[in-house]
């Protein structure tokens, strides 16, 4: 996947996003050309779209994730958070709730979230 191809004035979370989405293809014919059986998908935050290929291959697919159980829960919550929430996200007039997490300020985050625009 050549970078060329990508829209000017992402945010490198949202390169790295897209570039592996666009790589679904390619893995797919990957995976499926393989001799030996494959046992399992791993991918981190950015690979999620490979869930779906997992399911579609029948492959159990894991995430790797290699932090806090909080950040851990905010990552579950967060594409959901970007669908219903129009404005930025340190602009939200009531801190969002974290299922069984309980409330968090956006402060606590890092600043590259801050902008839903140039992050999602």
């Amino acid at each position: 996947i050549s970078p060329a191809h990508l829209p000017h004035g992402l945010g490198l979370a949202s390169i790295i996003s897209l570039t592996m989405s666009r790589s679904i293809p390619f893995i797919r014919a990957q995976l499926t050309r393989q001799k030996s059986r494959v046992v399992a998908l791993v991918t981190d935050l950015f690979g999620t779209d490979l869930f779906d290929l997992g399911k579609e291959l029948g492959i159990p697919t894991y995430l790797y994730y290699t932090s806090t159980a909080m950040c851990l829960l905010f990552a579950f919550h967060f594409p959901r958070l970007d669908e219903t929430v129009s404005c930025d996200f340190q602009d939200m007039p009531a801190e969002p709730h974290w299922g069984k997490g309980g409330q968090l300020p956006p402060q606590n985050f890092g600043e590259k979230i801050f902008s839903c625009r140039n992050f999602c």
